[in-house]
């Protein structure tokens, strides 16, 4: 198999194609071995990647919510999981949550105790839990304080 190092047209066999970067080129040999000598600078071997066993099953309807730990530390949760998915060893949840879709892998469920636990950020002046994290990692009460610019502001899971 070839990949296209490059972007560029493709006459072969009457027709022409256009290629771009990247795109993995299939060809018989003859013509593969042809377009490695004349363009050795557009086109490169690649090996194909071998073939993954993986499954995926929906999730049975005794499935109990779960909760799973964000990048940020955050315990969140209950979601309900949709599928389950094994990769090699690896295993996998899809999981619905806030009209949202997550793979979550296994290794960062937590426990509801863990999530019940958990510090929860509450605003002394509103009362409200509704935050944003700073640059600074500071968290700040989106009520009381709103971003000035909301297109740079850290988003966290909630």
């Amino acid at each position: 198999m070839l990949e296209a190092i490059t972007s560029f047209r493709l006459r072969l066999h009457g027709q022409v194609r256009a290629i771009e970067r990247g795109q993995a080129i299939e060809l018989d040999r003859p013509d593969a071995e042809r377009l490695l000598a004349k363009a050795p600078d557009r086109v490169r071997v690649v090996e194909p990647q071998p073939a993954r066993d993986i499954t995926v099953e929906p999730a049975g309807p005794s499935v109990r919510p779960v909760y799973w730990e964000s990048g940020n530390g955050r315990i969140i949760g209950p979601g309900q999981v949709v599928q389950v998915a094994k990769d090699g060893t690896e295993f996998w949840l899809c999981i619905e949550f806030g009209g949202a879709v997550y793979w979550i892998r296994d290794f960062l469920l937590r426990s509801r105790q863990a999530f019940d636990q958990q510090i929860r950020w509450i605003c002394g002046c509103c009362n409200g839990s509704d935050f944003w994290a700073s640059a600074y990692r500071a968290h700040i009460c989106r009520r009381c304080h709103p971003p000035a610019a909301p297109s740079l502001e850290i988003t966290e899971a909630s």
